[in-house]
């Protein structure tokens, strides 16, 4: 086999240039030479719903009343044009809603996109969604809500070192290696965006308000429009309150410890911002039998915050349908487009119950 190198020249040459475009990320950092509007753009369409994303963060102005904030489950979950309507009675205006979720979950990435949204649009209600515990599903080999240990999939797009410099303040030496090694993955591509900036077309999320709608049956069976009327719940009885403990649960299912390293700064965060937060369940379709409210962890414990829990017990959401038809309200164990207006129409009441609270506080 022939040497990689013919001259010591040659393998000082190459060692200097590794060594350049490692140092890269942490070199342009210190220049502040990169527009962090020009992050979003980069990312492909089939991660989320990007380019509404970034329209709602970087050109809209004005303030939002609520802002779904999360992973795919939020993303199929909220029928946001549905919300925006209903809240839009209740105050007799015109009510400002929008939903900036996408593919695959992470609370690094919704750090990152928490960070952009608050630091240049006022949210009267912010709502989250975190990952749930492991559940297995109908897919043999599938396991919902399995986090990762490691940066998002994106996150060689949304981190670049320099800008969110507090990230790497008691996060393991391993985990701030990843990040900066996306970092220096993503610093070819964020400098194109320097020299030739991207540009954004018009998402067919504008029309759903950066919702989703899926129209696939469970697990690849047929998909057919289906509209069932949900039961009419008292919204007092969706809140996580003293009254209402026992319909919700927690099953204290610890996280990696760099997942959990961003449930503090995201608490932090909400803390400094002081936006008032809701935490939604959106029930998988391997919860479907489940009487209670069951998340992983008390989010609003963890955060700091006053942060309301809002759901509704799977088996008191489907009771009076069959475990056939309860399938056709889901694609996977994400909600599909059936789902999705379903869930809303159920659910919506305690969400405008929880924004007209916070609305009447001084």
């Amino acid at each position: 086999m022939e040497p990689a190198f013919t001259s010591s020249r040659q393998a000082s040459a190459f060692a200097l240039l590794l060594l350049a475009l490692l140092a890269l990320p942490a070199v342009v950092g210190r220049t502040g030479a990169l527009d962090r509007a020009q992050v979003y753009p980069t990312i492909p369409v089939a991660a989320g719903p990007y380019a509404y994303i970034h329209r709602q963060i970087f050109e809209e102005k004005g303030e939002l009343d609520i802002a779904f904030v999360g992973s795919s489950f939020m993303w199929a979950g909220i029928n946001t044009p549905y919300v925006q309507q209903q809240l839009t009675a209740a105050l007799g205006r015109e009510a400002k809603v929008v939903t900036l979720a996408s593919v695959w979950p992470g609370l690094d990435r919704d750090y990152a996109l928490l960070k952009d949204l608050l630091s240049r649009r006022k949210v009267k209600l912010l709502v989250l969604n975190f990952p749930n515990r492991e559940l297995p599903t109908d897919d043999p080999d599938f396991v919902i809500n399995r986090v990762s240990a490691t940066p998002h999939i994106q996150a060689f797009r949304f981190y670049r070192a320099g800008e969110f410099p507090e990230v790497a303040d008691g996060l393991p030496f391993t985990s701030q290696a990843s990040l900066y090694a996306s970092a220096v993955l993503g610093m070819p591509r964020h400098l194109l965006s320097r020299v030739r900036p991207d540009f954004t077309a018009p998402a067919e999320a504008e029309l759903e308000l950066g919702a989703h709608k899926v129209r696939r049956g469970y697990y690849g069976a047929p998909y057919a429009e289906w509209r069932p009327a949900p039961p009419a719940i008292d919204p007092e009885e969706m809140i996580y309150r003293d009254a209402t403990r026992s319909s919700f649960r927690f099953y204290q299912e610890p996280m990696p410890p760099y997942q959990m390293h961003f449930v503090r700064l995201i608490g932090q965060l909400l803390r400094e911002t002081k936006v008032p937060v809701a935490i939604l369940h959106i029930p998988h379709a391997c919860e479907r039998k489940v009487d209670a409210v069951e998340e992983r962890l008390n989010w609003p414990e963890l955060l700091g915050v006053s942060a309301l829990l809002i759901g509704v017990p799977p088996a008191r959401l489907f009771a009076g349908l069959g475990d056939e038809e309860i399938k056709r309200l889901y694609s996977s164990d994400h909600l599909n487009d059936n789902g999705n207006a379903y869930f809303t129409r159920a659910v919506t009441p305690a969400l405008v119950r929880v924004f007209t609270e916070h609305e009447k506080k001084p």
